[in-house]
């Protein structure tokens, strides 16, 4: 079975998300099917999913592809869609 994964990310990061271009197929439809709630977005999708998303932000992060303003917002977006490490 296919684990479903959920981050809830705030309205400011879901729209510097939006202006990326060239995300991968399956981060973009991620993305744009999005639920909107008070507090942000709940953005859905398998481990897979969101590793594309992770290479595609860490990509225009790291090569300042977009401007400084959105980048303030990838940089914590980063942060967030980190994987979360099991304790032994």
């Amino acid at each position: 079975m296919i684990e479903i994964e959920e981050v809830l990310i705030t309205k400011s990061q879901y729209n510097a998300l939006n202006e990326i271009r060239g995300l991968h197929q399956d981060a973009f439809h991620m993305v744009v099917g999005a639920k909107e709630y008070s507090n942000g977005y709940v953005l859905k999708g398998t481990a897979q999913t969101f590793d594309h998303l992770r290479a595609d932000v860490s990509d225009e992060v790291y090569h300042e592809l977009s401007p400084k303003s959105r980048l303030k917002h990838l940089r914590t977006l980063m942060s967030r869609l980190e994987p979360e490490v099991d304790d032994f």
